[in-house]
């Protein structure tokens, strides 16, 4: 499900965002999928299913210096289940990409995944390095190994009406 909501240039979802994401979660959607804010808003694992606020720009007429990075999502479904949700960091500043946006280098893209953690906190959601280009979405977890920035993780996360599930790499 794709929702035009929220209000410009603000990096968190309103309440009423929130409202309709689990809405549409909880009536058989198993991925939501914001656009509007121009900014990043963070995701949020909710009930077997994931609800991107806002991705940010993609290709967005604009040379502004206000949203530089964007994201793009990648899931990944098992009959009609979701079994991975994932962000790819992209580089949307049009005076660097001309308009075709590229993945993030290492380090930008770190920047990146601290920015999307924070804006994702409240909704007790973080991103995991890959091996590859593209951050797992997973619920929080407060152990050390849980949130060390290293290449593979294994977690425990809340999902499914809170059953605890192993994840790896989510």
């Amino acid at each position: 499900v794709s929702f035009h909501w929220g209000a410009e240039k603000m990096t968190a979802p309103k309440d009423y965002q929130k409202t309709l994401g689990h809405l549409a979660i909880d009536n058989g959607a198993c991925v939501v999928i914001g656009h509007h804010p121009h900014v990043l808003q963070g995701a949020e694992l909710y009930n077997g299913g994931v609800i991107y606020y806002s991705l940010g720009n993609f290709a967005f007429g604009s040379y502004s210096r206000n949203a530089v990075t964007g994201g793009m999502a990648r899931v990944h479904l098992d009959n009609g289940k979701l079994e991975k949700a994932e962000i790819l960091p992209l580089n949307v500043f049009n005076y660097e990409v001309h308009f075709r946006p590229r993945p993030l280098d290492r380090g930008p893209a770190f920047a990146f995944a601290r920015e999307f953690n924070n804006l994702s906190e409240p909704l007790e959601t973080r991103l995991v390095k890959q091996p590859d280009l593209f951050w797992g979405i997973a619920a929080q977890e407060n152990r050390p190994e849980a949130v060390a920035e290293r290449e593979e993780l294994k977690l425990v996360g809340r999902q499914d009406g809170g059953r605890e599930k192993n994840r790896t790499n989510l």
